[in-house]
């Protein structure tokens, strides 16, 4: 118990990832934070699109730093590049967010289902993942890490590597 006094986000990254019903602190309103001066992590991401960039600018500090599997960012003008180009070919989004939020910490597990030009003929994939942020005072992130499997979001979809990931990987559950 000692460690958990010294990293009081564990125990909500526990509950996040594992679903356990316990409350840690009362979630915010749907659509809000607690602070009410930024968008929540679900209405940013059910909400933007390609025609909807200037949630980022609603949702991030200019100073933001974003991780991923693909890559990192440093600053707005980064991400706000990174987004345009992610949602060139989306044809539909939509993410479903279980999260969890301690102080200036949040951990939201989601399930991303996607359609996009390119990836498995255009057919909705869904991808689980975990999004680790962390907002200034005044509300917006300043920091979000993005945990996903690149190869169930992109390169298992791609007509060729897809079927050469899938003889691999039939083979090492043998």
């Amino acid at each position: 118990m000692h460690f958990l006094r010294l990293n009081p986000i564990l125990p909500a990254f526990l509950i996040a990832i594992f679903g356990a019903k316990i409350a840690l602190a009362a979630p915010p309103p749907k659509g809000t934070t607690m602070k009410n001066e930024s968008l929540s992590i679900d209405a940013f991401f059910n909400g933007l699109s390609k025609d909807k960039l200037y949630l980022v600018d609603q949702f991030y500090d200019p100073e933001v730093v974003f991780e991923d599997p693909i890559g990192r960012k440093v600053g707005i003008e980064e991400l706000r590049t990174y987004y345009r180009k992610l949602y060139e070919t989306v044809e539909s989004i939509r993410f479903e967010i279980h999260s969890q939020r301690v102080g200036d910490e949040e951990f939201a597990p989601w399930v991303m289902h996607l359609k996009a030009s390119g990836l498995k003929g255009g057919q909705e994939i869904s991808v689980p993942g975990v999004s680790q942020l962390r907002y200034r005072p005044g509300g917006k992130v300043i920091y979000h890490r993005d945990y996903f499997d690149m190869g169930a979001f992109i390169y298992e979809h791609v007509p060729v590597l897809g079927s050469i990931l899938g003889y691999i990987k039939r083979r090492m559950e043998k």
